[in-house]
């Protein structure tokens, strides 16, 4: 199986990550290096990141998204492009990542 790679290209994504204060940039940057060293499988199990369907969009070609805790406080909103994981946006709150 594939290690999983990272886009994250997205302007939503960046525009947030680039206004985050230095500990929560830190602790998004830890959480996308463990991401870096697993496996597909590993991802989708793994109880800390917490990978759930959001089941109210889609990605740009009209992929299925999900949510993955990214911070204490924070989640992401990615998706599944090959081996790439895709991720599209950051949100402090936990809700507006389901919206």
């Amino acid at each position: 199986m594939a290690r999983v790679l990272l886009d994250l290209n997205n302007p939503l994504f960046q525009e947030t990550w680039f206004s985050l204060d230095r500990p929560e940039i830190l602790a998004v940057i830890a959480t996308l290096r463990k991401i870096r060293q697993l496996e597909w499988e590993q991802l989708y199990r793994d109880p800390r990141l917490r990978w759930e369907a959001i089941l109210s969009g889609s990605g740009p070609r009209g992929q299925r998204i999900y949510s993955l805790r990214i911070a204490q406080r924070m989640r992401a909103v990615a998706y599944r492009d090959g081996h790439f994981l895709r991720i599209l946006s950051l949100h402090a709150d936990h809700d507006s990542a389901y919206s």
